[in-house]
């Protein structure tokens, strides 16, 4: 008993001394900061300024749209005043895109990247033989390569959910040729048609298309908590 007791007695004397051991190598540590000279904290304090300062000259547009006189108009009142403008809008077609891939989600129906890439190349040479390039044109019409993609993908999903319509007949371009009053040129008559009958299939596509978008909303549990 009286050996278990010592051996105890001693274990708690080897922690004391490596608990004293780590306070002096804490003391240390602390005292070599503390011992810094002026000179080298006053530079290190300099050098925490000019990072901050760096950052906040790269990262001021995160936080100011533009300036005038030198007076700054924050990224904020931009918001703010967009929100007030076309918020309705803005918030719709958000509202209009999340029920578009949660239905597709829900019948398992994606796009694949070979898909989109082929849809990607098909513009590029529209492009091309129209003397520009497709970077050119999403930069005039302010979209980018990933704003593309994302409606390619989202075009493609409501085309694989849009039940397939009937072919445009002959018989239904000459009656729309009639309807439309359309003048043909002679010996262009039948790449008229072909255009024609292309534009006929696309305006089917749109409807149909907006008919399974406003049924699937109507479904859709929509709550809105900002009234524009």
């Amino acid at each position: 008993m009286d050996e278990k007791k010592v051996a105890d007695h001693g274990h708690k004397e080897v922690e004391v001394e490596e608990i004293k051991e780590e306070t002096k190598s804490e003391a240390k540590k602390c005292c070599g900061i503390c011992s810094m000279n002026s000179s080298t904290k006053t530079a290190i304090l300099v050098a925490v300024l000019l990072i901050i300062a760096a950052l906040a000259f790269y990262c001021r547009s995160a936080f100011v749209a533009a300036t005038v006189n030198g007076s700054p108009i924050s990224r904020y009142e931009v918001m703010k005043e967009a929100e007030k403008q076309d918020g309705k809008t803005v918030l719709d077609n958000i509202i209009t895109k999340k029920i578009i891939r949660d239905a597709a989600m829900k019948q398992k129906i994606v796009v694949t990247d070979t898909e989109i890439a082929a849809e990607i190349t098909k513009l590029e040479t529209q492009m091309k033989a129209q003397n520009t390039t497709l970077d050119a044109a999403l930069t005039q019409q302010g979209m980018t390569r990933d704003s593309l993609r994302e409606q390619i993908i989202l075009q493609k999903l409501v085309e694989k959910m849009v039940p397939k319509s009937a072919p445009i007949t002959d018989e239904a371009v000459a009656a729309y040729i009639k309807t439309n009053s359309i003048a043909i040129p002679s010996g262009q008559e039948a790449t008229y048609k072909t255009e024609i009958a292309a534009q006929m299939a696309q305006e089917a596509f749109s409807q149909a298309a907006q008919k399974l978008i406003t049924e699937i909303k109507a479904k859709a549990t929509i709550n809105y908590l900002i009234k524009y």
